[in-house]
């Protein structure tokens, strides 16, 4: 009987110690496991944010007026047809602002070379545009965001912008500036509430 308790007792210190092992196995490959999973984890984490991060930079630099930000990615994915859509809209957006600046200079090289005065006002009769005629006339180098009333103290101006306001049509009254007379016409400019 002490022999059989004596093999039992080495059986079960045989099947400890090999629990024992099969739990610290365990425990390094759930370890394993969990600094695999960190670093795949990680390297996806940085495979999807680099391509967010160079879009949101190069948004940041159009945003800034740079329009010839593009941005490049490698990787054949959503990301990539994202960036190419990005530079495509950076290049029309680049094509339009070149056309829209282009109209500007030769609009304003027009209005420059127009004889008569050219004034506009905004809604509070703030002036935010003149041409070089209206300046001479006027006997002023700059005009604009001064008040009309500052530059022009003449009362049938007044009303005729008033009158322009109310009715939302076109007039042309004459009018006096010291010793000159001039033909005054007004009009609202039809998108804005300006006049």
């Amino acid at each position: 009987l002490g022999d059989v308790y004596k093999r039992q007792s080495l059986f079960l210190s045989d099947i400890n110690r090999l629990l024992q092992r099969l739990k610290n196995r365990i425990i390094h490959i759930a370890l394993a496991v969990i600094l695999f999973s960190l670093l795949v984890a990680f390297v996806l984490s940085r495979r999807f944010s680099q391509p967010v991060q160079e879009l949101l930079a190069a948004s940041r630099k159009v945003a800034g007026g740079d329009f010839n930000a593009k941005v490049l990615l490698k990787n054949r994915d959503e990301f990539r047809t994202l960036a190419e859509s990005f530079n495509t809209m950076t290049d029309k957006i680049r094509e339009l602002f070149t056309e829209v600046s282009l109209r500007k200079e030769e609009l304003e090289t027009i209005i420059a070379s127009i004889q008569q005065g050219i004034l506009v006002l905004d809604s509070e009769g703030r002036i935010i545009f003149s041409n070089e005629s209206f300046r001479k006339m006027v006997d002023k180098d700059s005009v604009n965001n001064k008040l009309y009333w500052e530059v022009l103290r003449e009362p049938r101006l007044a009303e005729l912008l008033a009158r322009v306001k109310k009715s939302k049509m076109n007039f042309t009254i004459p009018m006096e500036f010291g010793v000159r007379h001039f033909l005054c016409s007004a009009g609202t400019l039809s998108s804005r509430q300006e006049v």
